[in-house]
């Protein structure tokens, strides 16, 4: 069923329906100017650090990222995990590191895949850029944001909720009164504005 509450049972329905939600879902607008966008926001990645960014992997970043990764988490095509590649490494390893260090540019949909159909090989490039963007994740996120901060839950936020909220409804001296407004904003990560 659609938003508009047409139900669709047909199987050109059933292809047409989630396409096109997916389409709006993840299609732009067409903001005018963007830079009014980010004129409030400070640069937080320098030039080295952009460089840091953008060098070539290394076989060395490649055997980091698979050794901190869990042996039995992820499960590849035919059931084989990550710890088959860590267990028999001295066979595979010249393979799989050339592959994932040398990955080239996807070119049809057929190469890009959801995160949970993805084979180790991918997985272990996704972890090779998450490591090299944890040494400059802090200077880009706020303070406030303490749910992309390492060492802090999201379970703090509702903590400090409960607390405000609590102190809120005890409250009984004053001539100014409390207010707490909860926003419910649809997955505004799924956006591309």
């Amino acid at each position: 069923m659609d938003s508009n509450g047409n139900v669709y049972n047909s199987n050109e329905g059933l292809l047409s329906h989630p396409t096109s939600y997916f389409d709006y879902l993840f299609s732009s607008n067409g903001i005018a100017n963007t830079d009014a966008n980010l004129e409030g926001v400070e640069t937080c990645i320098t030039a080295s650090m952009n460089v840091d960014l953008t060098r070539a992997f290394s076989y060395e970043e490649m055997c980091i990222a698979l050794k901190n990764m869990s042996p039995l988490k992820a499960s590849g095509e035919g059931g084989l995990g990550v710890v088959f590649c860590q267990r028999f490494w001295h066979i595979v390893g010249k393979e799989v590191a050339s592959y994932c260090i040398e990955v080239s540019n996807p070119g049809s949909m057929s190469q890009f895949r959801p995160i949970s159909l993805c084979n180790i090989l991918y997985k272990i490039v996704a972890k090779m850029l998450v490591n090299r963007f944890q040494s400059i994740l802090y200077f880009c996120i706020d303070e406030t944001q303490s749910v992309f901060v390492l060492g802090r839950l999201i379970f703090y936020n509702i903590l400090a909720a409960y607390e405000i909220l609590y102190f809120m409804s005890k409250r009984r001296l004053g001539k100014l009164g409390s207010f707490a407004l909860k926003l419910d904003i649809s997955k505004t990560y799924d956006r591309v504005e």
